[in-house]
């Protein structure tokens, strides 16, 4: 017996419609905003933790003491997946702490 898509066995609880299929491309896209980073500024850098641990803080530092030059700001509501680790679920949403913080490409 073929299963129908159409009916998933689980939903929230005000959802009674059908599922419907979309490319990614059609309810998310890509923003940059790169930076200047400033050797003397102090930056808070972030991470994408795997198994969908969402967006965390790695800490302030220095912009002398950032490796990777190529830096983007992020905003609150963010939605950042990580490309290296997408495998493992590394993806989420910026919360508002973490809104101006930096992370790389």
């Amino acid at each position: 017996m073929m299963e129908n898509y159409n009916a998933p066995l689980l939903r929230f609880a005000e959802f009674s419609g059908d599922w419907e299929h979309h490319k990614i491309g059609d309810v998310v896209s890509e923003i940059f905003r790169p930076i200047e980073m400033k050797d003397n500024s102090n930056y808070q850098c972030v991470t994408v933790r795997r198994r969908n641990g969402g967006v965390t803080s790695r800490g302030f530092f220095k912009g002398s003491d950032i490796l990777v030059k190529s830096q983007f700001a992020i905003k609150t509501g963010d939605y950042l997946i990580s490309k290296r680790q997408i495998v493992h679920g590394a993806n989420g949403i910026v919360p508002e702490e973490l809104n101006n913080a930096i992370v790389s490409k």
